[in-house]
């Protein structure tokens, strides 16, 4: 007799343990699925497109409103303080800027032709032994 009671409360404990494991493997699924922010922010820009758009479009039109930011040096000749604005280092910077855009948009065709190679040769040196998951 109490080798059958040893016996059943045993097969409890294995149910409960069992039990037990089913309900952590479920909570921790549904954790995992709440904690998963990328794809929350995917469902929630599918869903709500066109606000996602608009706020993106509103924040855009907000920051091209905000005034630039001036740049001002204080001098002091004879006792005298006055304000020059520093437009020197703005105009060489801004010009370089320009002239590096001119530049790469005439070097676009020959630096996309070197990148092809270059991806070219590596994808005929990598080895191949790689192969796609299987779904």
């Amino acid at each position: 007799m109490a080798d059958q009671s040893e016996g059943e409360r045993k097969a409890e404990l294995i149910a409960a343990l069992q039990r037990s494991r089913t309900a952590f493997t479920h909570n921790f699924h549904a954790f995992r699925r709440d904690v998963d922010v990328p794809a929350h922010l995917t469902k929630s820009f599918r869903r709500h497109k066109t606000l996602f758009l608009t706020g993106a479009a509103g924040v855009g039109w907000i920051l091209a409103r905000l005034p630039a930011r001036k740049k001002t040096v204080y001098l002091d000749r004879d006792g005298k303080k006055r304000k020059v604005k520093e437009a020197g280092e703005a105009g060489v910077l801004g010009l370089a800027i320009m002239a590096a855009r001119f530049l790469f948009q005439v070097f676009r065709p020959a630096l996309a032709a070197f990148a092809a190679k270059r991806i070219a040769s590596f994808a005929e040196t990598r080895d191949n032994r790689w192969q796609p998951p299987r779904i």
